[in-house]
């Protein structure tokens, strides 16, 4: 069972996974198609969480240590948002990524694409807060 977790949780996941790349982190329902069994691979795991333990899925961060590194506080608005995702999708780690997740993924039905769209939302929760607060300085 995937949980559902608060604002807080997902705050916090988020902003540990804005700062290390492909981290392994507990899954959270508003991404389950991106719910993997144990990952094999040399991942940092990011766990505070009991539920973690007891569910056994996981997710793994979308941002390499180039992202992290050099791109993401390059992200100032919308449309830098939409160019930074058109670029990621069509990176050859991107795509892997993506592959890893539908092979080792719980859902055994999961697509590629349904993949890809649970990254997108999750990008756009890490990052469009950051575009919002920044958006609100400017305006202050």
């Amino acid at each position: 069972m995937i949980p559902e977790v608060s604002p807080s949780i997902k705050t916090e996941i988020n902003d540990k996974v804005r700062k290390d790349p492909r981290l392994l982190t507990d899954a959270i329902a508003d991404y389950r198609a991106l719910a993997i069994v144990y990952s094999k691979k040399h991942l940092s795991y990011h766990h505070r969480f009991q539920w973690g333990l007891m569910s056994k899925a996981y997710m793994i961060s979308p941002f390499s240590k180039t992202d992290i590194a050099d791109n993401l506080d390059k992200i100032r608005s919308k449309l830098d948002l939409k160019l930074f995702w058109n670029h990621l999708i069509n990176r050859e780690d991107f795509k892997a990524l993506v592959r890893y997740v539908r092979e080792n993924n719980l859902n055994k039905e999961v697509t590629e694409e349904e993949i890809q769209s649970d990254y997108h939302k999750w990008i756009m929760a890490i990052i469009g807060s950051q575009i919002s607060l920044e958006n609100e300085e400017n305006n202050a």
